[in-house]
């Protein structure tokens, strides 16, 4: 499967700004879909591959995917197994919130 393909599959991070630390439900929504979009891709690179990337550049796809419009960006970090994976977006401390997916877990986690 051609990661052009993958990245078809998902949508546009969408015009709407994100302000962190004040967060609309708009905002939070579009970015646990964003996040979903990576997730997906993330089991597409699994499945053929045997395990998750290293980085998310692997997966092939550009900053409209790995960025919120307001320039915080997802960060990934596999397991040194290559079994499972956690991504997040933000940084509490920066930016006032973070978004977090824990593979093993299988669930979003905020804290605002």
């Amino acid at each position: 499967m051609s990661w052009l393909v993958g990245m078809a599959l998902l949508g546009s991070c969408g015009a709407r700004d994100c302000h962190p630390g004040d967060l609309s439900p708009a905002t939070m929504a579009q970015a646990e879909r964003q996040g979903t979009e990576l997730r997906h891709l993330l089991a597409v690179f699994e499945k053929f591959h045997g395990s998750y990337p290293v980085t998310l550049d692997q997966l092939g796809v550009g900053a409209e995917i790995t960025r919120m419009p307001c320039g915080t960006t997802w960060t990934y970090t596999p397991a040194s197994n290559g079994a499972s994976y956690l991504l997040r977006l933000g940084d509490y401390g920066r930016n006032g919130f973070l978004l977090e997916w824990n593979d093993r877990n299988s669930t979003w986690q905020w804290d605002t």
